[in-house]
């Protein structure tokens, strides 16, 4: 900690403990802000043991403002650059045969050392104008900024993938015929449609907002685990255990609803198999009728 980092700190220990107010004042906020807003008008000594030195703070009778302070932490968020110069960094190290061991490469490498050390120094990285990158290769999906098909095998790799279709295509009357196995039909099944019908709605809304929120596009990536792609909020390494247990749990309730006795008031007996047919029948046929794309694996 150097001793800008010190006089900061010491000016505003001193705004949130209040000292230099009156104590007796009727000020609401207790000292917080103080009425003098910023004047330390009285003497103050603090000692502060830095490593091996003694730092002494004496007299501090001097017209600190808070705007200073407000100041120097917006001066931190206007001058990280360190994100830029990441992204930087990746472009030059797909557009140039050195990759990054580029002259280009090595020069942002620098920067991005003064970045890191920049809330601790006070010192911005200024990146000159011919590191300052314009098109961006297509992998990093910049959408709102021009881009160019990068040769390199990120690249390739990138569009075999974004090229591949999904398996799971429109749901059409001839694929449910196909696909229906009329041996799951048990005698009493038709007392138990209500029910399913009302269920499988709910199931479909919860897992719909489930995959909205984490930005995933297929049912059998989220109950799979085998995620491709998410919103930028969020991140495969650190929110994979919070959507884990959010689909442990949305499978739990479809297990408690399937044991719960029937909304049905024809439905007089509760036999589990007849009530399971109508869950496979509904599955297949709301898929037909509404084109639905979810195709409730775990609700089977």
């Amino acid at each position: 900690m150097n001793a800008q980092e010190v006089t900061w700190m010491v000016i505003y220990i001193l705004f949130v403990l209040g000292l230099g107010t009156d104590s007796t004042s009727a000020n609401p906020t207790n000292g917080l802000y103080p009425s003098n807003y910023g004047l330390i008008d009285h003497d103050v000594t603090i000692e502060l043991k830095l490593s091996e030195n003694l730092v002494v703070f004496d007299s501090l009778n001097m017209l600190y403002q808070l705007q200073e302070v407000e100041e120097y932490f917006t001066n931190y968020i206007v001058n990280d650059s360190l994100g830029i110069i990441l992204n930087a960094r990746t472009v030059f190290a797909d557009r140039e045969p050195a990759k990054a061991m580029s002259t280009s490469c090595l020069e942002l490498a620098k920067l991005c050392s003064i970045a890191v050390d920049f809330p601790k120094t006070g010192v911005p990285a200024e990146i000159p104008s011919h590191l300052h990158v314009k098109v961006y290769p297509d992998f990093m999906e910049k959408l709102d900024k021009p881009t160019y098909e990068s040769p390199s095998l990120t690249g390739k790799l990138f569009r075999e993938v974004k090229d591949i279709t999904t398996t799971i295509k429109s749901f059409t009357y001839e694929e449910a015929k196909r696909v229906y196995d009329l041996d799951m039909e048990v005698d009493g099944f038709q007392y138990y449609i209500t029910d399913a019908v009302y269920y499988k709605g709910e199931y479909d809304y919860q897992l719909g907002n489930l995959m909205d929120y984490y930005g995933i596009k297929t049912e059998g990536e989220i109950l799979g685990g085998g995620i491709m792609k998410m919103s930028k909020s969020f991140s495969r390494r650190n929110d994979a255990e919070a959507i884990s247990l959010a689909v442990r749990s949305l499978r739990k309730e479809a297990r408690s609803c399937f044991n719960e006795k029937g909304r049905d008031a024809d439905c007089e007996a509760n036999d589990v198999y007849a009530k399971a047919s109508a869950w496979y029948h509904i599955i297949l046929m709301v898929n037909i009728f509404y084109n639905y794309e979810i195709f409730n694996l775990s609700y089977r």
